[in-house]
């Protein structure tokens, strides 16, 4: 048995029958292309999803128990997510920035109440 062979052996027994894991995926990224904030997403949120929706079709063809799989999920989705641009550091500091330093509660519901 060729290297090849024997890896494609191996990786079989976790990511499934490679057309089962192909035929997953691309239907997950078919359905998120449709969604209405597809084109809202920058090119690393998307890429993040299409190799996210990878691993789901690895998961749901391969072995479902293959903690590689749910690790590079949650790599991909942090990786998604570091470069949305949007934190909560992000939105504290808006915060901070609307009221001129954090503001109490009470200053919330003065504001949300003239808004009423």
């Amino acid at each position: 048995m060729s290297n090849v062979d024997k890896l494609l052996s191996d990786r079989k027994k976790t990511h499934g029958n490679f057309p089962d894991n192909a035929r997953i995926s691309q239907m997950l990224k078919q359905v998120a292309r449709t969604a209405p904030n597809w084109d809202n997403m920058n090119d690393s949120q998307r890429e993040s999803f299409d190799l996210q929706a990878s691993k789901w079709g690895r998961i749901l063809a391969g072995d479902h128990n293959f903690t590689d799989h749910w690790d590079d999920l949650v790599g991909y989705a942090t990786l998604g997510g570091t470069n949305s641009g949007m934190s909560l550091a992000t939105v504290a500091s808006d915060i901070k920035l609307s009221f001129g330093g954090m503001p109490k509660v009470t200053d919330i519901d003065e504001a949300v109440l003239k808004k009423a």
